[in-house]
């Protein structure tokens, strides 16, 4: 007769020493002999039709796809941020998502019921089912700062594995009214997709500030010329008083080319006589007293 023994050890290599029972009936154990083998400590009950051989280290990795295993969900949140490289790696949160029909009730690891579950696409990441990146970016603002969301998002962008549009498109599809973390995303993608045409948020934003600071209207889309010629487009500007704004993604800061190349350009404004103010989505956000008396020092300069 085969070895089970081995044959149920072969599958469990493969998924961090876990295994279900229905692997352990694949192979031809069946239940009772699964039994006896918990009761002689060879084998681990760890959640309920899942269990991991005793000999197998018990590691995070081990305890997620558990995790997993026991709801038939993916992992998810701050479980996929680790798994994708993308949070602290001694992160021990079991985040799994499931479907809202999912019977189980774990206590041992948070879950998230999801009723467009089978819009997941899961990829797999060590063995284990992950949902991914840009489900990652709407998923986690439920559960993190929108600092901490804007460090996923630029580290995964940066890293080549998404973008802005990308990530737009994922919240598109996934968005809902109420769903948690899904306003963290949409600022976090206001503020790096930048400005875009006249109807961009940060647009909006800054002319709704100056309208209710009771501040002069600035002409947008200004050139800027010095004795050699054209310098560059302004956002907007206050031509009579050489006051130039512009509105900044952190785009910018993200292409050395893009960011050496605006530096210069302002540099020759400011010698030609213009004032640069500089303006970002957090600064609108976060002092937005701050930067109309920026500007109201600018203009009376």
């Amino acid at each position: 007769m085969a070895d089970r023994f081995g044959l149920l050890s072969q599958v469990a290599c493969t998924q961090h020493g876990v295994f279900t029972g229905a692997d352990a009936s694949r192979v031809g154990v069946a239940a009772a002999t699964l039994s006896d083998w918990v009761r002689r400590g060879r084998v681990v009950r760890l959640r309920a039709g899942v269990f991991r051989m005793a000999a197998a280290p018990a590691t995070w990795e081990a305890d997620l796809l558990a995790a997993c295993l026991a709801t038939r969900g993916v992992a998810s949140h701050r479980s996929a941020a680790r798994l994708l490289g993308l949070a602290d790696p001694r992160t021990r949160a079991l985040d799994v998502s499931v479907s809202r029909s999912c019977g189980v009730r774990p206590t041992w690891a948070r879950v998230f019921r999801r009723t467009d579950f089978d819009l997941i696409d899961p990829i797999p990441v060590l063995g284990i089912p992950v949902t991914p990146i840009e489900r990652l970016l709407v998923d986690l603002g439920a559960v993190a700062t929108i600092d901490r969301l804007e460090q996923v998002f630029v580290q995964a962008w940066t890293s080549g594995r998404t973008d802005p549009e990308r990530a737009l498109r994922s919240l598109v599809a996934h968005a809902r009214r109420g769903r948690n973390g899904v306003g963290k995303l949409r600022a976090v993608l206001d503020e790096h997709l930048g400005v875009v045409g006249g109807d961009s948020v940060l647009e909006v934003a800054f002319a709704q500030l100056l309208r209710r600071a009771g501040l002069p209207e600035p002409v947008a889309q200004v050139d800027l010329h010095d004795e050699a010629g054209f310098i560059m487009r302004a956002d907007y500007a206050y031509p009579e008083q050489r006051v130039a704004i512009e509105i900044d993604s952190v785009t910018h800061h993200l292409h050395r080319e893009a960011f050496e190349a605006d530096r210069r350009k302002r540099n020759r404004a400011r010698t030609a006589g213009w004032t640069i103010i500089e303006i970002t989505h957090r600064m609108l956000r976060e002092q937005p007293a701050q930067v109309c008396l920026l500007i109201s020092r600018a203009l009376a300069a």
